[in-house]
């Protein structure tokens, strides 16, 4: 059994898949006690599905306050040394969670990476994923624009993801990511353990520009990038990470047109890109074709228009 590990689980309408998430938890070796289901408000069957499992921790919060705020409830009642938060429609494989513990124990890390894979109804199983060994301040960076760990893989020290301010409760996107940045930005050490995988399940979605999802995830962006202003103070930025920066900040110029204050959003990542000595390019394969062809902002603008024609035009 590991019983050094708890594992906390934001629930919003997830009877149908909360029982595969902790199934595959108790399977790990993780005690029953040690796992925390925060019902957010919002209640289905779950409650009839945890009682058929066993003694798992079931709370129901009154009000529908998120994600992070679900998050935070659980974190604040773990007492075990690490924790590991997994959302309802993820799962795990029989070893990801001994062999992110062990490696944690092994490494005194505050935090751990493991291996993923993508899976869906449609889409099945994807490869296993293996995050790049580097170390924490390299990361930091290379989470903004080349690749990520998604939340289902990554084990804290409990002490640790408290120390740093837990869940962002103002964020509705992109919260995981920027816990990540606080995180790797404090961490003395992290760790990647090989063993096992976690699934991160994607659902079918119409694949549309949001207006509303486009200035949630600017907003994140913002506090992201008001982190890193203060952390690139106090470095030296190699070309590779000032590189990752300037790419994180022009995806966000791509963004920046379905948001309600398009222009100004627009202006402002560009010229923060242009800090960085990215100019004039996208933050992708297809993005940097585009950008070489058209220029830049004729290449927003068609993009926008291609996701959403009857929006094509910067928003006052």
């Amino acid at each position: 059994m590991i019983k050094n590990v708890s594992v906390v689980i934001p629930s919003y309408k997830s009877a149908c898949l909360v029982s595969r998430a902790i199934n595959s938890i108790l399977d790990s070796g993780v005690p029953a006690e040690n796992i925390f289901v925060i019902e957010d408000g919002v209640y289905d069957e779950t409650a009839e599905v945890l009682s058929d499992i066993g003694k798992i921790n079931h709370i129901q919060l009154k009000q529908n306050k998120g994600a992070p705020y679900a998050r935070n409830i659980g974190l604040s009642l773990v007492k075990t040394e690490y924790v590991l938060f997994l959302d309802s429609d993820d799962y795990v494989s029989r070893d990801l969670v001994s062999g992110l513990y062990a490696t944690a124990v092994d490494n005194q890390a505050s935090l751990v990476f493991g291996p993923w894979r993508y899976g869906g109804k449609k889409m099945g199983l994807k490869s296993i994923k293996r995050p790049t060994v580097l170390p924490a301040k390299k990361w930091v960076t290379r989470w903004l624009s080349e690749e990520f760990v998604p939340t289902c893989s990554v084990l804290w020290s409990t002490e640790f993801v408290k120390k740093v301010g837990g869940w962002n409760e103002d964020l509705k996107q992109n919260q995981d990511g920027e816990l990540a940045v606080r995180g790797l930005i404090a961490a003395s050490k992290i760790a990647f353990s090989n063993s096992g995988y976690s699934v991160y399940w994607q659902h079918n979605s119409p694949n549309r520009i949001s207006r509303n999802s486009e200035e949630n995830k600017l907003y994140t962006a913002n506090v992201i990038y008001n982190i890193l202003s203060d952390w690139v103070m106090t470095i030296k930025l190699d070309i590779t990470q000032k590189k990752n920066i300037g790419a994180f900040c022009m995806k966000q110029c791509w963004s920046a047109v379905s948001c309600k204050k398009g222009k100004q959003e627009f202006s402002k990542w560009r010229e923060r890109a242009n800090l960085f000595q990215y100019k004039n390019k996208g933050y992708s394969l297809k993005t940097n074709i585009m950008s070489s062809l058209l220029g830049i902002t004729l290449s927003v603008l068609l993009r926008d228009y291609l996701h959403r024609p009857f929006v094509y035009f910067f928003k006052k």
